[in-house]
This record gives structure tokens, C-alpha cells and sequence, in this order.
């Protein structure tokens, strides 16, 4: 009797759901102090203290987050209707790229192997990127769709691995001198002009909302490591900024942030970005 070879959709959904197991045993066991990290001294999530070391429990809440909102993309992958199920189809095999290079990054970082982790949290970004700028899941309608798709497949996983990369390459490199947090203070502002031009271009305010709360949590880590310092000035100036700015575009997009870029919404952003600049020089460099 012959075997039925199981059809692309049925590979795909089978690959979502297993990196999806891997990605999340190991994440939470691992941001537990236990499991991968073995006796290495360094296995807690704090694991050497430079300027891009975020607080345990924001990360704890936005990983709790971005599992759900998987789980409510699967449903759809699953579950949806015709259209919802193509619609999550398009980003299925990222999504599995995502679990599993997230998965081998928390490997080689919890043993010590920062430079590789960097190195995987680098390409992370890369395919994430892609799906964010190539597949457009931030234009997909209705809103269930946007929420299930746009944010568990690609907006919260783009702002992890954007944020990711920060912190994992100043562990890789060690960054803790002075000279490293000066290079510290300079590129945390990407942290503001990606989402800022994701809100111009896209309005995307789900993504922007992702990557302020990781900031936040970079703000947080960073006045409990260093009163007297500027990272995390600059990090709740950051978050603020892009917190009231992702507020503006989702009441001026009806909450739906599905691409509306029209005039309207760009020239409140702008005028945000200009109160700004004058009350902070800070903000116009």
C-alpha cells in the first residue's frame, strides 16, 4: 500500500509547529536560569552587563506576548477561512526560519558563544526584514489579520531581532568600557529611526508599540546598572517618542495601521517630530 506524501501546506504547517514547540521550551527554560545554560556562569538572561542589556521581566512579558500572538497566527494558518489561511501561508516558512534561528541563537548564547550568536542573530534580522519590506503583511485587511499575521509572524519578531542585534553584539563585543558606551549612546537611536520610518512609510503602529516596549526595557535595566549615564536617558527619550508618535498613527488610522499612508497621518508624525526637535536638541541630531 502506497504512502501518501504529505502536501507543501501539510510540510509547512508540520515545520511551524515544531519550531514553534522548540523556540518556546527553550526560550522560557532558558530565561528561567536553568536548562541550555548548564553551569555556565554567565547563563543568566543578564549575561554581561553592557548598555543594550534589557530588564528580564520586559522581556518575559513581550516573549509571553509574542507567543500568543503566534499561536493566534497559527489558529489562522490552521483554523482560518480560505483567505486567512493563504494569507498566514505567505509568511509560514519565515515564521519557521524565525523559531529556529531564534532557537540556535539561545544555544549559542547561553553557552558562551556570542560572536556566532551574533552572527545568527544578524541573518534573524535579515529574513525578518524581508518579510516585513518584501511580503507587506502590514497592509493585510481585515484587522484579525493584521493582528494574527502582520504581528505574530512578522512585526514583533522584526522588532526582536532589530533589538536583538544591539544587545547580542555588545556582548559579543564585550562593550563595556567607556568607548563602548559611547558607541552605545549613537546606535541606540536606530531604535527610533526604524520605527519612525515604519510609521511614515507603513503606519505601522503594532511594530512601533513592539519595539518602544523593548526600549522600555532597556530603560529600565539601564538606571538599575547606571544611575549616572546616558543610555538610559536616551532610551526612555526614545520610547517615549515612539510611544506618542505609534499613539498619533493608530487614532489617525482607525486603529487599523493597514497601510493608510496618507497625508493626514504623515504630516501628524511630522509635527510630532518637529515639537520634538525643539524641545530636545538631542532629537534633531
Amino acid at each position: 500500500m502506497a504512502v501518501r506524501k504529505p502536501t507543501r501546506v501539510e510540510t509547512q504547517r508540520t515545520c511551524v509547529l515544531v519550531s514553534f514547540g522548540l523556540a518556546i521550551i527553550t526560550n522560557f527554560y532558558y530565561l528561567s536560569g536553568r536548562g541550555v545554560a548548564g553551569d555556565y556562569e554567565g547563563a543568566a538572561f543578564h549575561v554581561e552587563h553592557t548598555a543594550f542589556t534589557p530588564n528580564v521581566l520586559f522581556l518575559l512579558l513581550f516573549w509571553a506576548a509574542a507567543y500568543f500572538a503566534q499561536i493566534a497566527y497559527m489558529h489562522q494558518l490552521f483554523a482560518g477561512s480560505d483567505d486567512s489561511k493563504k494569507a498566514a501561508g505567505l509568511a509560514g516558512w519565515y515564521v519557521v526560519s524565525f523559531n529556529t534561528m531564534h532557537f540556535l541563537w539561545l544555544m549559542f548564547f547561553s553557552h558562551g558563544h556570542f560572536v556566532v550568536a551574533e552572527v545568527v542573530m544578524c541573518l534573524n534580522f535579515l529574513f525578518t526584514a524581508s518579510l516585513y519590506f518584501q511580503k507587506r503583511t502590514q497592509t493585510l485587511t481585515p484587522p484579525s489579520l493584521w493582528l494574527t499575521v502582520h504581528m505574530g509572524a512578522c512585526a514583533m519578531p522584526f522588532a526582536w531581532t532589530l533589538f536583538g542585534i544591539f544587545w547580542s553584539g555588545a556582548v559579543a563585543t564585550h562593550s563595556h568600557s567607556l568607548v563602548g558606551r559611547l558607541f552605545a549612546n549613537v546606535f541606540i537611536w536606530v531604535l527610533f529611526a526604524i520605527p519612525t520610518f515604519a510609521l511614515l512609510v507603513f503606519a505601522d503602529w503594532g511594530f512601533a508599540y513592539a519595539s518602544s516596549f523593548l526600549t522600555w526595557g532597556l530603560a529600565v535595566a539601564q538606571i538599575l546598572e547606571k544611575t549616572f549615564a546616558l543610555q538610559w536617558i536616551f532610551a526612555i527619550i526614545i520610547a517615549t517618542l515612539v510611544t506618542i508618535e505609534a499613539t498619533i498613527i493608530m487614532f489617525a488610522s482607525g486603529f487599523t495601521g493597514l497601510g493608510n499612508n496618507n497625508e493626514n497621518v504623515a504630516e501628524l508624525l511630522e509635527n510630532v517630530r518637529r515639537e520634538a526637535g525643539e524641545q530636545s536638541p538631542l532629537i534633531g541630531r
